[in-house]
């Protein structure tokens, strides 16, 4: 799998289709888009501003705080124009960047289909394209070529070459979560070691039992093994006592919480500790394990029957299904 670095797409197409609310707004007798709207070309104020940008991306790309640095202006530039609460916003100018999204999406699809490649993953600032293992298909030189010839078959400039490699993946494991365009992933280091990027369970609802458990999954998948029976054989081992070092939560809690959210669970656990051990000092942070016959108990009590059950349902399978 390669990874292509890309400039900020939706303004990489304003810019090279010069679509601005101006252009478009004045366009009664301008050039065709593919789609059929219509735009005046000299009248694009704002698509030639971000050609100006992404000239500087270019020339900028070894500097890498300053080429993040152009990369936020381009984004912040589109995120705000294309909000209906801005007062330059039009309908027509977000349908005809959704539209430029589409056709760019297509022309690389069908470039990539060409060579027996396919795009796996993508998003504002990156593409994900896979290629047969062994290949030594260039897919920078590819991609560059065939959107620039698109583009000139539409009698337009391309300007800046689209992508730029960066990496590459032997074997990387994409997952989506709540229909978000953030892309998660895990893929093998140098070393064998597991690299995650957008997939660990933090915060309070999660333990170290979940952390260790992503972890060593993500290694199963990707090293080809039999991951499903690897999931029965650790969920097993947890029920027969494995790990159980690794089950408690750390929870912040407020003075106030002891009246107002007495039935939480951390609330709980928190005014078992101040009875047990009556601590002159306030107390904000209190360790729990989850009990079969004491609900929450702090962990420093070191409670004899945890409620493997509870683990099993809210921290090993909320990590696993989505995989399943």
């Amino acid at each position: 799998v390669i990874q292509l670095r890309i400039p900020q797409i939706t303004a990489w197409l304003a810019s090279v289709f010069d679509i601005d609310p101006y252009s478009l707004a004045q366009a009664e007798n301008g050039e065709e888009l593919p789609w059929g709207a219509k735009r005046l070309k000299d009248q694009a104020f704002i698509a030639k501003e971000l050609k100006k940008l992404l000239t500087y991306r270019s020339q900028l790309k070894d500097r890498d705080w300053q080429c993040r640095a152009v990369n936020h202006t381009l984004k912040q530039c589109m995120e705000e124009s294309l909000k209906s609460a801005n007062r330059f916003f039009t309908p027509t100018y977000k349908g005809a960047i959704m539209q430029a999204c589409a056709w760019l999406t297509e022309e690389i699809n069908q470039g990539l289909l060409a060579v027996s490649a396919k795009l796996v993953a993508s998003n504002d600032t990156n593409l994900y394209v896979s290629v047969e293992e062994g290949s030594e298909l260039d897919v920078e030189a590819h991609l560059n070529q065939c959107i620039q010839n698109a583009c000139s078959d539409l009698g337009l400039e391309a300007g800046v070459p689209l992508c730029e490699k960066i990496a590459s993946f032997e074997k990387i494991l994409f997952i989506k979560r709540n229909n978000d365009n953030f892309l998660r992933y895990a893929y093998l280091g140098e070393e064998g070691e597991v690299k995650i990027t957008g997939l660990y369970n933090t915060g309070p609802r999660w333990t170290q039992l979940a952390h260790y458990f992503q972890e060593e999954l993500m290694k199963q998948i990707l090293t080809g093994k039999d991951w499903q029976v690897w999931i029965r054989e650790f969920t097993e081992s947890v029920r027969d006592g494995a790990h159980r070092d690794k089950i408690s939560y750390f929870r912040k809690v407020k003075q106030s919480d002891l009246l107002e959210k007495k039935d939480q669970a951390q609330v709980v656990a928190l005014q078992k500790y101040l009875d047990h051990f009556k601590p002159t000092a306030p107390v904000n942070v209190i360790s729990y394990i989850m009990t079969l016959d004491d609900g929450p108990v702090p962990s420093v009590l070191n409670p004899r029957t945890p409620d493997i059950e509870h683990y099993i349902e809210s921290q090993l399978a909320r990590v696993a299904n989505p995989y399943l």
